[in-house]
């Protein structure tokens, strides 16, 4: 199987960073992107989800040595309005600036958190609530499974931009549904689930097409991305160790409603499950993620 990032690479000139001897990185869809996809399935936001989520963040701070690839440093430092998904880290980083969080469920702390930032349930779909040109950084990642492709054209994005100051940045970080080297089980069931979403009007390989969708509202400039493969096994040091705990989760995560799409019973999607963790060391496959962030003119 190919790397499907690699039309990226030629059509709009993204650069890989070197590899290093830091970690890299690997990505998976949290549970409330899987209830956007399906409201059928509605998967509990229990401990093992919540622990998903937590390795999967320290597995993308790991693997880009960083929360995000916009040059916003200097202004975070000094005190920026950031909009943003999983922000925690970010605001202990950048105590000068403001942060506010938005999710469709209550998956934030609600007791412990820092002094800057404020949790918001919204839907972006339903217009948020921010005025025009709110915001200095608007980061937003993994959510590829949450919407369908008009919706990402003619909502989110528009969305996005429109309470994103002019000099402000978007960035966004997606994966591939698939991976790279994969082993028949593991791409069974990747490309199940990839046809599951296309049912849903989805495409499992947003980032590819980001870029353009960007270009197409003529609001954006100095379009960049970024590609970093990842490996998902103990093959792969610590942070394959780290990949591997996260696939392990993330095939758990996807019971239900691949279950219910491949007309199987739960018991043999367990089968299924067991054979692709076993394929994570024996076909020593790679996750493509990517970084696509631009300026708003």
């Amino acid at each position: 199987m190919g790397n499907p990032f690699s039309k990226i690479d030629h059509n709009h000139q993204c650069k890989k960073r070197k590899k290093s001897d830091a970690f890299e990185s690997i990505v998976s869809e949290s549970s409330q992107h899987i209830i956007a996809i399906n409201t059928n399935y509605f998967l509990p936001n229990d401990e093992n989800e919540i622990l998903r989520l937590q390795l999967q963040h320290y597995l993308v701070r790991f693997a880009w040595e960083s929360n995000f690839s916009s040059p916003m440093i200097q202004r975070l430092t000094e005190g920026a309005k950031v909009l943003d998904v999983g922000i925690l880290e970010l605001a202990t980083d950048y105590p000068v600036s403001s942060f506010v969080g938005i999710d469709i469920t209550p998956m934030y702390p609600t007791v412990v958190k820092p002094k800057n930032v404020k949790f918001q349930i919204e839907n972006i779909l339903d217009e948020l609530s921010s005025p025009n040109d709110t915001y200095d950084f608007v980061h937003i990642r993994f959510l590829s499974t949450a919407f369908t492709t008009d919706q990402w054209v003619n909502t989110v994005i528009p969305e996005l931009i429109r309470v994103c100051r002019p000099g402000g940045f978007i960035e966004f970080m997606e994966s591939d549904s698939k991976l790279i080297n994969a082993g028949p089980t593991i791409e069974y069931i990747t490309e199940s689930l990839t046809s599951f979403m296309a049912t849903k009007g989805m495409q499992g390989n947003i980032a590819p097409y980001l870029p353009s969708y960007l270009t197409q509202t003529k609001k954006l400039s100095g379009i960049h991305c970024e590609n970093k493969s990842i490996p998902t096994g103990k093959w792969g040091g610590k942070l394959g160790d780290l990949g591997e705990q996260v696939m392990k989760l993330t095939f758990e995560v996807g019971k239900i409603p691949l279950s219910s799409y491949l007309k199987i019973t739960h018991e043999k999607y367990d089968t299924l499950a067991r054979s692709a963790t076993r394929e994570l060391n024996e076909y020593r496959p790679l996750l493509p993620t990517c970084r696509i962030w631009a300026e708003k003119l």
